[in-house]
């Protein structure tokens, strides 16, 4: 029988020769999927069976063809939260975790109680994850995708037992209407989002994202800012006075002619300032409510 390090080799061969960026990583988790072990122990598995065998090997096909590994397995990790994704819903990056420190970081130097209102919330990785971590705090959650939607609701099943009672509300609606949470006006202390931002014709390279994402949650008009043009007059009336704008955009569009330029242009914002990733890439850009 053919040792579990020769078929890991041969896995991560095969995606690589695919053209998938992290062959060795995505073979491991594949593998780990079937096994039900972590990546790591994957390696000390000494024999993998002949029918685990065929179901990892139909896996890692799948994957070759740049089918999304967070569509295969059904999950995706987002700071230390395992989220429940698949088609009809965007799959979570990595670096929309350091707008959620920042956000999270923001509000704990804050007094609480606290309401957080989480634009285009999708899989419902930003508002879940703040309410995972800050005390006393009220998060609402709002997406226009009813598939999307349904994603975050279940995510919000599957840590309710993690949260405080009742602190995430999921509303759908058009994160750009101008009576968006009219309930709420002038109540809200930061309004986060990761909106769609790609520029129309700027078509990802990677399959993963260009065949799977869904548009609504990509592209973002003409320049990609249309939508973070609609929720700058959302957020000015949701805001109290000294409230937190934080909002993700492309590395591109951390200048003076993309998102922050934009936030700049509305007399109710000061301090605006483009923060990066770790990766060093400009990433969000936040700024404060005047009263």
């Amino acid at each position: 029988m053919t040792s579990t390090s020769d078929l890991l080799r041969s896995w991560t061969a095969r995606l690589r020769h695919a053209g998938v960026a992290s062959p060795e990583h995505d073979a491991r988790a594949l593998a780990a999927a079937v096994l039900a072990v972590g990546p790591v122990e994957v390696q000390l598995v000494a024999k993998i069976p002949a029918d685990e065998r065929k179901q990892i090997a139909a896996l890692v096909s799948r994957r070759a063809t740049r089918e999304p590994l967070q569509h295969i397995i059904g999950s995706a990790a987002f700071v230390d939260l395992e989220l429940e994704v698949g088609p009809g819903v965007f799959v979570p990056r990595p670096e929309t975790e350091s707008l959620a420190a920042y956000a999270v970081e923001w509000l704990l130097s804050r007094p609480a109680p606290q309401q957080v209102v989480d634009l285009c919330t999708g899989s419902g990785a930003l508002a879940l994850a703040i309410a995972a971590r800050v005390p006393d705090v009220q998060v609402v959650g709002v997406e226009l995708s009813p598939s999307a939607l349904e994603y975050a609701r279940r995510n919000l099943g599957r840590f309710r037992s993690q949260l405080q009672a009742e602190s995430v509300e999921l509303v759908e609606a058009d994160a750009t209407s101008a009576d968006l949470l009219s309930r709420l006006s002038g109540d809200i202390d930061l309004v986060v989002s990761n909106p769609p931002y790609i520029p129309d014709r700027a078509v990802p390279r990677d399959p993963e994202v260009a065949n799977y994402d869904p548009p609504m949650a990509l592209y973002g008009g003409i320049d990609g800012l249309e939508v973070v043009r609609g929720i700058i007059p959302v957020s000015e009336r949701l805001l109290r006075s000294g409230g937190m704008l934080a909002v993700e955009h492309g590395e591109l569009q951390g200048d003076a002619a993309g998102v922050p330029g934009v936030i700049a242009a509305s007399s109710r914002f000061h301090s605006v300032e483009s923060h990066r990733d770790l990766t060093g890439r400009c990433r969000f850009t936040s700024a404060v409510c005047r009263g």
